[in-house]
Formats: structure tokens, C-alpha cells, sequence
């Protein structure tokens, strides 16, 4: 009895197994035989060495397939990290797609309000504030959508890449709309009075 193995994938269900010295195997089951070797040694250096002694006790024997523990594993992971690299660029591009919509609607939203920003900075108002203006409103859309976001999706993957993603998120948002804001702030009293 042996503990549970994977053959092929690191995730594969482990299947049952029975081993059978190589002498008791009928020769029509053999199709091959793997060797493994364990060495404290550098596995890859070791590969000429483990080959040369094999030869010298058969010099027909074909070896093939030679590979270390770890290149197994990584090429056991292929599909996992063709799906990984596929997945981070989709969520780059939603990302990139939800910066760009903030900045849209931000910068209609300040081209709406030219001569309510007009006056208020006629009224006094420094160029800070109309910048604190926009980006506050902007942060309050996000905290919305971050609170229904999180509410909905409680409980369903790793509370620590949740906070990581918001974070992001926060950070696009507050990027993509300080360009509106900054825009919003060098408005010219005298033009956005005159814009209607």
C-alpha cells in the first residue's frame, strides 16, 4: 500500500494502482517502463550519468523521455497557465474598458457643468476645490459600485484578492478621472459664463 499518487496532472483524482515488479509483468501488458532516480545532486547534470550506466547494462535500450521532477511539473501546468495568462489579459482589458468609460462619463459630466463651475469659481472657488469637486463625486460612484460588488460577491473566492482588486479598481477610477477634474479646474470664469 502506498500513499495516493497523480500519474499525469498535478489535478487529476487519484485513481487506484497496482505496481508489479517488472519480472512479473506478462509481456504484452509492457509498453514501457519508467526509472526514477532520486539524487541530492543537480537532477539535469545527472541526466548524462543515469543514461551511460543504463547503456552499460543494456546498449540497446532506447531511453526516451527524459525528464526532471521539475520540468514534469511545469509541463503538467501548461493548460493552467495558458488559462491564467488568458484570463489576466481579459481582466487588463475590462479594466482598461472601465477606465476609459469613468473618464467618458466624467468628461461629460464636467462639459455639462462648464458654467456651474464657472460661477463657482467667479464665486471664489480655487482651482483645488473644483478638483476635489469632481474627483469626490467620481469616488462616491466607485464606493457605490464597490459596495454592491463586494455585497454581491461575499463569500465567493479569497477576501485578501477581493481588497487587491478594489484597491485597483479605486486607483483606475481615481486616475481616469482626475484628467476631467484637473480639466474642470482650468476653467475660465469669464468663458463658462458666457458658454450658455
Amino acid at each position: 500500500m502506498v500513499k495516493d499518487s497523480k500519474q499525469n496532472r498535478l489535478s487529476e483524482r487519484p485513481v487506484r494502482v497496482v505496481y508489479f515488479p517488472f519480472l512479473q509483468i506478462p509481456p504484452a501488458l509492457i509498453s514501457q517502463m519508467t526509472l526514477e532516480v532520486r539524487t541530492a545532486a543537480d537532477p539535469a547534470a545527472m541526466t548524462a550519468t543515469v543514461r551511460k550506466e543504463l547503456l552499460a547494462v543494456e546498449k540497446n535500450l532506447p531511453i526516451f523521455g527524459v525528464k526532471t521532477l521539475t520540468q514534469q511539473v511545469q509541463d503538467s501546468l501548461g493548460e493552467q497557465r495558458m488559462v491564467a495568462r488568458l484570463t489576466t489579459l481579459f481582466g487588463l482589458l475590462a479594466l482598461l474598458l472601465a477606465a476609459v468609460g469613468l473618464y467618458g462619463v466624467m468628461s461629460y459630466s464636467v462639459a455639462r457643468r462648464t458654467s456651474e463651475i464657472g460661477i463657482r469659481m467667479a464665486l471664489g472657488a480655487q482651482r483645488g476645490d473644483v478638483t476635489r469637486l469632481v474627483l469626490r463625486e467620481t469616488m462616491t460612484l466607485v464606493s457605490v459600485g464597490v459596495t454592491l460588488g463586494l455585497a454581491g460577491a461575499l463569500g465567493a473566492t479569497d477576501p485578501v484578492a477581493f481588497a487587491a482588486a478594489t484597491l485597483l479598481l479605486t486607483g483606475v477610477a481615481a486616475v481616469a478621472s482626475y484628467v476631467p477634474a484637473r480639466r474642470a479646474s482650468q476653467v475660465d470664469p469669464m468663458a463658462a459664463l458666457r458658454y450658455e
